[in-house]
């Protein structure tokens, strides 16, 4: 807590494990730690440790981290969510509900409209990331990257927006690494990212029939994955993407 004895403000709630926070406006402030055993009236033993550590310079949205978007490839880059946290205030994702501690980016939409966004663990774990629209206080989600994945981005009324990306590794307190690269696509119908357009694309795009929203599926981002989407499937199945 923050405040004095009588007039406390509650800053974080944890179980047992790690957990960080990062915020200026604390700077010099005297808090107080609050410790119970749970659903127990005789208490117990445990150990704690407090430490000064540093988060990532990208750990709030406002000091999001520009991604370039390559004109030719996909460039990985690496990066580390350690000793990030959890900023107060910015809304829930529906990619997971295993939220963690996370880092922030920000890419401008290409004037065609059309980019890929690909996300992988480099130090083990699964990660999510999550596109908005808007501006740090006032964000709308627009995509997930789930499991390691990728996202394709066709939308032409988003060409020379700049969209934000959050990063983080499923239900973790503590980080880790991660690759990042944002870049062309040719192939919006490579579901799986693998360079080809052939039956293990058609079985992910099959499963999501019907999809409403943010959807893998959605091959023209009109919102549902429908037979509009099939005719644009069909059109590019068999071909190789760069």
């Amino acid at each position: 807590y923050s405040g004095v004895c009588g007039d406390f403000t509650e800053i974080l709630c944890s179980g047992t494990g790690i957990q960080s926070f990062n915020d200026p406006t604390l700077a010099g402030q005297t808090l107080y730690l609050r410790f119970w055993a749970q659903s127990s009236l005789q208490g117990s033993s445990f150990t704690l440790c407090v430490v000064n550590t540093s988060p990532p310079i990208n750990d709030n949205c406002v000091d999001a981290l520009l991604l370039e978007v390559g004109e030719v490839d996909c460039v990985f880059e690496t990066f580390s969510s350690q000793s990030a946290t959890i900023e107060p205030g910015i809304p829930s994702s529906s990619c997971t509900f295993l939220p963690g501690v996370d880092v922030w980016f920000k890419f401008e939409v290409p004037s065609t409209g059309l980019m890929q966004v690909d996300l992988n663990a480099v130090g083990g774990g699964q990660y999510t990331g999550a596109i908005y629209s808007g501006e740090c206080g006032a964000l709308q989600q627009l995509y997930c990257l789930l499991n390691n994945g990728a996202v394709n981005i066709n939308n032409a009324q988003l060409a020379g927006e700049t969209l934000y990306l959050r990063v983080y590794r499923t239900g973790d307190s503590v980080g880790g690494l991660f690759e990042l690269c944002a870049g062309p696509i040719d192939c919006v119908a490579d579901l799986n990212f693998d360079g080809i357009i052939n039956s293990g694309d058609l079985g992910l795009f099959l499963g999501q029939l019907g999809c409403v929203g943010p959807c893998l599926g959605d091959l023209n981002f009109d919102g549902v994955v429908n037979s509009s989407d099939l005719g644009i499937f069909l059109a590019q199945f068999g071909e190789l993407c760069d």
